[in-house]
């Protein structure tokens, strides 16, 4: 038997848009597109990403703070393969991007802001931790703390705006630049869009209150530059960086938040 992958549709629930928000038919959104570049590159991925998610939340009234439409962030790598995708339909989940494609693929999505890293990125190293001896023998961290470090990233550009305009967002879309699993149902991701619940699917996309996706980007600062995080020595998946900050975020009173794998 095949084990069916979970998506938004099995947490969105009775969700609705713009519920609970200042301006339920206007509620404000960042989009945080956020790791490592891979296929990002490709103008088939980048139709993919507008097709399927920003021009769908457009449609139903989602805004940003700079534009009457959601305002898209950018915080990615380069990537450190041998492999160098000169073009950008070759670029693919094991081989590096040059700076300009991404460039290009970014003012694709119509991104307002974009740090673009070379190679694995300045985070990319196990002795940046606050505690290197930490997450053993968890393995390789390297990678989802890089991670981390993207997407702590994106909440700075996302509050670089909001000092600008004196506002905070309502909420914030998650999602890697390759992504492939936006939720396929329009409607699951619109009825997601609203200010009273988070949900996560796997680490791969999330669906958040702006209180939420504060505590969830600085699982860079509490667990990886933090000499004692409560993490150290954990032995599960990568997975489970986010699982626990779910729980966190419940703790907190700043859910409900929900994950699911």
């Amino acid at each position: 038997m095949i084990k069916k992958k979970k998506t938004l549709g099995a947490i969105v629930g009775s969700c609705s848009f713009g519920t609970g928000c200042p301006n339920h038919k206007a509620p404000s959104v960042a989009v945080c597109i956020a790791g490592l570049s891979r296929r990002f590159a490709s103008s088939k991925q980048t139709a993919y990403i507008n097709s399927r998610l920003l021009q769908p939340i457009k449609a139903a009234g989602a805004i940003g703070l700079t534009r009457l439409e959601p305002d898209v962030f950018v915080h990615t790598k380069l990537g450190g393969y041998p492999t160098v995708a000169t073009d950008r339909e070759s670029s693919s989940h094991d081989a590096s991007n040059t700076m300009n494609n991404v460039l290009l693929a970014a003012k694709e999505i119509g991104a307002v802001n974009s740090v673009i890293e070379d190679g694995w990125g300045s985070a990319h190293d196990r002795e940046k931790l606050g505690n290197p001896s930490c997450f053993h023998p968890h393995g390789p961290v390297e990678g989802v703390m890089s991670y981390f470090f993207s997407i702590n990233g994106c909440l700075q550009q996302i509050k670089k705006v909001e000092e600008e305009t004196g506002t905070k967002y309502d909420f914030v879309i998650h999602t890697k630049p390759d992504t492939s699993e936006i939720e396929p149902i329009t409607e699951h991701i619109t009825a997601a869009i609203q200010c009273e619940k988070s949900m996560y699917v796997r680490d791969a996309m999330s669906y958040q209150t702006r209180a939420a996706f504060e505590v969830y980007a600085n699982v860079w600062n509490d667990q990886f530059k933090n000499p004692n995080p409560s993490m150290c020595r954990m032995q599960e998946s990568n997975e489970h960086f986010t699982s626990n900050v779910v729980r966190v975020i419940n703790q907190k009173g700043l859910g409900p938040a929900v994950y699911v794998r």
